[in-house]
């Protein structure tokens, strides 16, 4: 993502066969700008239309509906995650009177999402002050099986909305954006317009079209279940040094053009590769996720993982460990003796792991794993402690923005036996900052700009109420240590003294509809 303008990861991030993860496959959650979900709730009512009422009974569904797959990347929905129950459990408007469950049952599957973000910069940063940022998406998955007949395949369709002002451009300076929302300008786009399909018995898949490196309903790479219970974009779905780094690297709910291949050797080894265009100037948001230039530079990455299954049969790993590779193509520049060096290409590395630590009981009626992994903002079943680390690499110090970046963290359920879908974590985020040109804000002639610290960082304290099925509350408090404070310098002129660090609080708001 960009720098200046985005300040945020691509993140959001949300990406491919992610909406859901299904005991085996993710679902996708795309978002959609009003054209485009006008012309995808057509489609759903000429679909659907005669089947509007009541709501079907959970046993009819399994003989009509796919039966789940055994492997943890499955092509195939399960048909637990569309019973009337199972949707009442995860959404705040549940079955939608019925329609949801019937849409399902002919491989359509939609979903909206809300988050907004009310925070307050209390201290430091370049002024004190409040905002709210928000985000909104509808996202339509066609299921090609139940539509035609075609095993293994989906298309995703959606868009998404960004409102509201930014806390970290326009009250703090710094590059990890506070608000969790804040990953994109504040336009309407297109997200995802993407095809997957899954062969060989849902070992290997392949996805082509509009989307995005990460998701929020899962992940394609450099993601982890843990990061996206947090609120700052340095957590988000992927670790944001990788998107400060590479631009042109499209993160939800910026897309672009790209192929994914996935190989599952087994249920614990897999390995992937992708390539997309790279073109920053199509992601921004004047252009509504319509551009469909091909200009390039390429970004490609290309990722392997392991994951640990306490109990054969679980649905979730207690265990992800994931390396990484990634080039950015184009040119960037270096510093060379005082002078501006051209160097073709920029390439880094990535690392990293989750791991739950122990589980606290569960009261006897507490199911040992969910049908599905849990869709972004909603708790997980199981009462347990985990804890994450990421890192990401990017060797030449003076050509990119963050050679150096980490995050690391513990992320914990149901703490209270009470309160079995609450979530807390702490967590705290690493940037290393460049003495190149990538930043554009050192120096050393200007006496009025001070140099830029040397690192920036984010500690974080959150704790999550599910208040009801679909709907987090989200309390969180954020000390910012050495923000840049760009936005400042580009509004008034600038002292030589260093933006002061921040503590923002506020509060994350998330409705699956």
């Amino acid at each position: 993502m960009k720098f200046r303008l985005e300040y945020g990861p691509t993140f959001i991030s949300v990406d491919p066969l992610s909406s859901t993860r299904i005991r085996g496959r993710s679902r996708t959650v795309t978002r959609t700008r009003p054209s485009v979900f006008l012309r995808g709730a057509v489609l759903v009512g000429v679909s659907c239309s005669p089947l509007l009422h009541g709501q079907t009974d959970a046993t009819a569904l399994q003989a009509q509906v796919s039966p789940p797959s055994t492997s943890y990347l499955s092509a195939e929905p399960s048909a637990a995650a569309i019973t009337p129950e199972e949707l009442r459990k995860r959404y705040a408007f549940g079955n939608w009177a019925g329609l949801r469950t019937q849409l399902g049952r002919h491989g359509i599957v939609p979903t909206a999402l809300l988050i907004t973000d009310p925070f307050g910069n209390i201290h430091g940063g370049t002024q004190t002050g409040a905002a709210n940022y928000s985000l909104f998406g509808v996202d339509i998955r066609l299921d090609t099986k139940a539509l035609l007949g075609l095993k293994g395949g989906q298309l995703d369709i959606g868009g998404a909305v960004n409102f509201g002002t930014s806390l970290s451009r326009s009250y703090i300076g710094n590059t990890f954006p506070v608000q969790l929302a804040d990953v994109a300008g504040a336009q309407p786009r297109l997200t995802y317009l993407s095809y997957t399909q899954a062969l060989l018995r849902n070992r290997l898949s392949f996805r082509v079209g509009r989307t995005t490196l990460n998701s929020v309903f899962g992940e394609e790479f450099a993601g982890s279940e843990a990061f996206k219970k947090f609120v700052s974009v340095g957590f988000d779905l992927v670790p944001q040094g990788l998107f400060l780094d590479v631009p042109g690297g499209a993160g939800y709910p910026r897309a672009t053009w790209g192929t994914r291949l996935k190989y599952s050797a087994t249920k614990h080894l897999y390995v992937q590769g992708a390539a997309y265009n790279a073109d920053a100037k199509q992601l921004t948001g004047d252009r509504h996720g319509v551009d469909f230039s091909l200009h390039g530079p390429v970004f490609a990455i290309g990722e392997a993982g392991f994951r640990h299954f306490r109990r054969p049969d679980d649905a979730k790993p207690s265990r992800n460990i994931k390396v990484g590779g990634f080039y950015g193509g184009g040119t960037h520049y270096s510093v060379k003796n005082g002078s501006l060096v051209p160097v073709k290409g920029l390439s880094g590395f990535y690392a990293l792991a989750d791991q739950n630590l122990f589980r606290l009981n569960a009261l006897s009626d507490t199911p040992k794993s969910s049908e599905e992994l849990s869709r972004w903002g909603e708790a997980e079943l199981e009462r347990r402690v985990g804890a994450f680390a990421s890192v990401v690499v990017v060797p030449e110090a003076r050509t990119n923005i963050v050679p150096y970046f980490f995050n690391v963290g513990l992320i914990s359920f149901g703490l209270s036996p009470s309160r079995l879908r609450d979530l807390f974590g702490v967590g705290f985020a690493y940037g290393s900052h460049s003495r190149g040109p990538s930043m554009g804000i050192s120096d050393a002639s200007e006496p009025s700009v001070p140099r830029t610290p040397a690192y920036e960082g984010t500690l974080e304290v959150t704790y999550g109420f599910a208040l009801r099925p679909g709907v987090l509350l989200q309390p969180d408090l954020q000390y910012i240590l050495h923000p840049i404070g760009v936005p400042s310098r580009l509004r008034a002129p600038a002292s030589n003294v260093a933006t002061p660090n921040a503590t923002a609080i506020g509060v994350n708001v998330v409705v699956n509809f």
